[in-house]
């Protein structure tokens, strides 16, 4: 931990999940949808444009950040990502303490 003005940080991860219940993906071209892009399953990403650049540019930015980034899916039933994010989180170096009210 190191102080700046008068201020503790602690590092911490913070978990982000996201569900849809889109067309999903198959299995094996989910490592493909992380491409610039991508196209994966012709016959389903010709209705749907394939995944564009998003997912590379989301993957791209967790990584900078040293986070961690993945996702499931079956075809019919959506997908589920995930990703980890480093954060700080700062809190005082005196303590503040507040009395809540007591029931009568």
């Amino acid at each position: 931990m190191s102080s700046t003005y008068g201020q503790m940080n602690k590092k911490g991860i913070l978990l982000i999940e996201l569900y849809d219940t889109g067309i999903g993906m198959n299995p094996e071209f989910i490592q493909h949808a992380w491409k610039s892009f991508s196209r994966g399953d012709m016959s389903i990403t010709r209705k749907q444009e394939g995944t564009g650049l998003g997912l590379s540019i989301c993957k791209s930015l967790v990584e900078i950040n040293g986070g961690e980034i993945k996702a499931e899916s079956q075809l019919g039933e959506g997908s589920k990502f995930w990703f980890t994010w480093n954060i700080e989180l700062f809190s005082s170096m005196t303590p503040t303490i507040s009395k809540l009210p007591t029931s009568p």
